[in-house]
């Protein structure tokens, strides 16, 4: 079989559906393509008999395949954070060998003592991970990965792909209005920051420059169709840094992940109500009864949201909630029954469904929505916390309003 008929019938293996939803296409007998992030590859491998011609630049060696399948990747998408993440990924396995050396086998004496002498053993396979992973982050560091993909040169050719003529802000002032800015201006809005490079914009004709607070508020729709879109990328993005672990995401539903129910914790109850879990880590762990978790309610609000969560994907669609906390006033405890084994309390699947819920003891079950990264539950707990512990006294008024001016 030549590579176009092998390819071929790969696809013809999939179904009218699956090539529909996933936007499968052929490409010149080459590769299979996705409008998903799939891709599919014919490379042959090199060995004694050397290839001609065309063929010759898809005749990989093996010690060459681990570069040639982050070109594959980095054509997947073209992007400036793409190109970030394809440079990490490259570098992580250029430094493998460094992060396996620091972990020898004379280095799981001092990891045993630590798992045998803390009072919930099992924490210390968490922390096994994370202590390779700081690894990695160190080393991937020292690479400058960042300033070579995301610094001064890699902005100015992502705009320089992207031109078409000028750029347009879209901004709501009252109506919705356009503003035309050219590629060296945006280079330099990007590379500067607005609060410098604003006074140094000008305006022609009779067209008014919109004030800096539109640019701080609406510059993602530089790049977009319209606003809607900006809109949609920006909440997109907020759930990327916001969340750790969410229960729409592709990758968990492959998984065989069991959260616990600990700090940071996003729920959804029966009547439609999110929750945010502020129990803090040392009371989510070693319980050996029924425990009362703290849960704060949060309510949906596009404004000034606390936290930006991915749902889910129907179709293609990608839906997000914005919510905010309502307030410790509204705090309730759900009583739960920990897992005999872990001694934590872990979210079970019902019906053999792919959701995952937390079944308290009397108020129903609580579906699984996401885990907040560690630093964003924090603030949410501090943020509670300063407006429980402010302090409210009679003062003498005057003097009051003094001290406050």
């Amino acid at each position: 079989h030549s590579r176009s008929n092998i390819l071929e019938e790969i696809e013809n293996s999939c179904s009218d559906q699956q090539k529909e939803r996933l936007s499968l296409e052929l490409r010149d007998g080459k590769e299979i393509t996705s409008a998903t992030g799939l891709k599919i590859v014919y490379i042959f491998k090199k060995h004694g008999l050397t290839l001609q011609g065309e063929l010759l630049k898809d005749q990989v060696g093996e010690e060459e395949l681990p570069k040639r399948l982050l070109e594959e990747f980095s054509s997947l998408s073209e992007g400036l954070l793409s190109n970030v993440a394809l440079g990490t990924v490259a570098t992580i396995r250029d430094v493998s060998h460094q992060v396996i050396g620091k972990f020898s086998g004379e280095m799981d004496a001092p990891y045993f003592h630590h798992r045998a002498t803390i009072e919930n053993p099992t924490e210390a396979e968490e922390y096994a991970v994370d202590l390779v992973l700081d690894e990695i982050e160190s080393a991937v560091k020292l690479r400058n990965i960042g300033r070579t993909y995301a610094g001064a040169e890699a902005i100015r050719g992502r705009i320089k792909s992207l031109s078409t003529g000028n750029f347009s802000l879209r901004y709501r002032e009252g109506q919705e209005k356009n503003f035309d800015i050219d590629g060296d201006n945006l280079y330099r809005l990007i590379n500067n920051g607005c609060k410098m490079e604003h006074p140094n914009i000008s305006a022609t004709g009779e067209i008014t420059k919109p004030k800096l607070t539109h640019f701080v508020k609406f510059f993602t729709s530089i790049f977009t169709r319209d606003i809607e879109k900006a809109e949609f990328m920006l909440k997109k993005f907020e759930a990327l840094t916001n969340t750790s672990v969410t229960s729409g995401s592709p990758a968990f539903r492959h998984s065989k992940y069991r959260p616990d129910l600990k700090l940071g914790t996003i729920l959804l109850d029966g009547e439609g109500r999110y929750w945010i879990c502020l129990q803090a880590n040392c009371d989510s762990v070693r319980i050996k009864n029924t425990g009362a978790f703290l849960m704060v309610p949060l309510a949906e609000n596009e404004e000034k949201p606390d936290h930006v969560v991915f749902v889910e994907n129907i179709e293609g669609n990608e839906r997000y909630i914005s919510l905010k906390i309502e307030g410790y006033t509204r705090a309730r405890s759900f009583d739960f029954e920990p897992n005999a084994s872990t001694e934590t309390v872990q979210a079970s699947r019902i019906n053999e469904g792919d959701e995952l819920f937390f079944c308290s003891v009397r108020d129903g079950n609580f579906k699984w929505i996401a885990d907040l990264k560690p630093s964003r539950a924090l603030r949410s707990a501090q943020e509670l916390g300063q407006q429980m512990t402010r302090l409210g006294l009679d003062e003498f008024e005057p003097y009051r309003r003094l001290r406050r001016k």
